[in-house]
């Protein structure tokens, strides 16, 4: 597999970007019933390079230009390699390797953004989804700190502010932490879909006027 993953990305430009799943492919795969038994990884291994690996989304292709999908490179398929061999989680404090390299990374990257140094700098997660999440869920307990106790039952009603132009991740995040998709106000943009400042201080001021609590300003690039 290492063999195939390796010749995957060296040989990818003479590749198509992608492929159609042929109607055979797609039925083994939609259709395989529940294995009773077990299966050797010989033949695991033939069925994801048969089945899987000739029809992937394409996003790994140099000419595939949609949407800010990641690709595929060799240091990946390496770093992900040795991770499932070591298997790392977060018990153990400064007792792992992995604990202490996870602190590093944080910490170049708040070199890198010019934040201040902290104990506690941060976290890494598994991709602007989660990020979104993890962010909002912070500024929600900065806005009320005792959350974690008294819950959102009997607080108030937070407002997050977003143009126009925003992810749809932002959305799922306010619905996932309880706030709801009525959380969020969005801004109109400028021409240059720019968020229009002095809208964004009307809103946060009429909202502040009915009762609401802003909470959350989010930017998008």
């Amino acid at each position: 597999m290492l063999d195939a993953s390796l010749d995957y990305i060296q040989t990818i430009r003479d590749r198509p970007v992608w492929r159609p799943i042929p109607e055979d492919v797609r039925a083994i795969l939609e259709d395989a019933s529940l294995p009773e038994g077990s299966r050797s990884l010989i033949d695991v291994c033939h069925d994801v390079l048969t089945y899987i690996l000739p029809y992937p989304r394409g996003n790994t292709h140099p000419r595939y230009w949609g949407w800010v999908k990641n690709e595929g490179t060799v240091g990946g398929v390496l770093a992900d390699m040795i991770t499932s061999a070591i298997n790392p989680n977060s018990s153990g404090g400064f007792f792992h390797s992995g604990y202490l390299l996870e602190r590093a990374v944080i910490d170049w990257m708040r070199q890198v953004f010019g934040f201040p140094k902290m104990k506690n700098g941060g976290l890494l997660v598994s991709g602007t989804s989660m990020a979104t999440i993890m962010s909002i869920a912070t500024a929600r307990r900065r806005a009320i700190v005792n959350i974690r106790e008294v819950g959102l039952a009997n607080g108030p009603q937070l407002i997050a502010y977003a143009s126009t132009e925003v992810h749809g991740c932002v959305i799922k995040a306010l619905e996932l932490l309880g706030l709801g998709s009525k959380a969020l106000h969005l801004i109109p943009t400028d021409d240059n879909f720019r968020i229009k400042i002095d809208e964004l201080k009307v809103a946060i001021r009429d909202d502040r006027d009915k009762g609401l609590v802003p909470f959350c300003i989010i930017g998008n690039a």
